[in-house]
């Protein structure tokens, strides 16, 4: 099975590279990837956006609405929450405290 998995996803990324020296945009070439292949990118956000994310991203017991995200997206959630905590700390205590509810 992870032969076939494999083979399946080397084909999809050939394809994609394909794509983009065609001058694909990157957003469209992205569409033949399957959601086993990751890749990195830039995002932009506020404070307030990230506390919304983190909400339904992260799992606690203490927060006023349960999240019980899966195992991959709750690790981004806790990469964004301890970036988070470093940079807005006053506000990160503060959402905290609120039960992890962004205002």
């Amino acid at each position: 099975m992870k032969a076939s998995f494999l083979r399946v996803a080397e084909v999809q990324w050939a394809e994609y590279r394909r794509m983009l020296d065609l001058g694909f945009a990157n957003e469209v070439a992205r569409l033949v990837l399957p959601f086993n292949i990751y890749y990195s990118g830039y995002t932009t956000a506020n404070p307030r956006s990230i506390m919304a994310f983190m909400s339904l991203r992260t799992e606690d017991d203490d927060a006023r609405y349960p999240s019980r995200p899966q195992k991959e997206v709750r690790v981004v959630g806790e990469q964004y929450e301890d970036l988070f905590a470093k940079s807005w700390p006053a506000t990160y205590e503060a959402w905290v405290a609120a039960g992890r509810v962004a205002p």
